[in-house]
């Protein structure tokens, strides 16, 4: 049989011209791929650093807080009334508590302030109400010189809290109204989710202390020089 009869084969490509083919592909993908998850791991590390940053602040603004209210209770209000400060547990961050105590009523607890904090949306929140859900304070520390303004917040959001304790001191409930008065707030409480609290004494639960650079700087006061202002001040 003549040679030149035979079909003539398709040529067959070889494995490596095909890796060559898609190697372009290959490439672009794997650098797209280690730029991105760079990116992505220096967006992680500037937000973890972040919201370090926001946690020391959180603490330092609370810290000062907690001196500030501690130093309200010296305030002497009679035989039968005096002011504590307590701490519990609130999601995670300590919440601070100060409260008017009436010995005729250990367990009445209607005139209080909480201060709590949350970093749920990345802004440092610190907040201080009222039990009856009065907001008197609401800032932000992430805010141009929030520390520096904390004092002003927080004379403000005492002097009312003040006035009010001065009002009830003055024109308290009777001694024969008191025990209805105890026992639909010891039920009130009960309904109430449970929180550890316990008093503040020497727990060290929040930063010991404020930057050395905000201590020289002058601008935010400490608890007792704030509280002496706020009294001095008081109409």
């Amino acid at each position: 049989m003549d040679s030149s009869s035979k079909p003539k084969q398709s040529p067959v490509k070889s494995s490596s011209s095909e890796g060559r083919a898609v190697t372009p592909i290959v490439d672009t993908f794997a650098g797209r791929i280690s730029r991105r998850l760079e990116e992505k791991e220096i967006a992680e590390s500037q937000n973890a650093q972040a919201s370090n940053e926001r946690y020391h602040l959180i603490m330092q603004a609370l810290t000062f807080i907690r001196k500030a209210l501690q130093e309200a209770c010296k305030i002497r209000l009679g035989d039968r009334f005096s002011l504590a400060t307590e701490v519990s547990d609130a999601e995670g961050w300590p919440r601070i508590s100060l409260r008017l105590v009436d010995k005729l009523a250990p367990e009445w607890n209607e005139l209080a302030v909480e201060t709590s904090a949350s970093d749920r949306q990345e802004n440092g929140l610190i907040q201080m109400e009222t039990k009856a859900g009065e907001k008197l304070l609401s800032f932000s520390i992430i805010e141009t010189d929030a520390m520096q303004r904390l004092p002003i917040h927080l004379k403000k959001a005492l002097r009312r809290f003040l006035d009010e304790i001065e009002n009830y001191v003055l024109a308290p409930i009777r001694p024969e109204d008191l025990l209805s008065t105890q026992i639909k707030s010891t039920e009130t409480n009960k309904k109430q989710s449970t929180t550890t609290v316990h008093p503040l004494g020497n727990t060290d639960v929040f930063e010991s202390d404020l930057p050395s650079e905000e201590k020289n700087s002058g601008a935010t006061p400490s608890g007792p020089e704030l509280i002496v202002d706020v009294f001095s001040t008081k109409k």
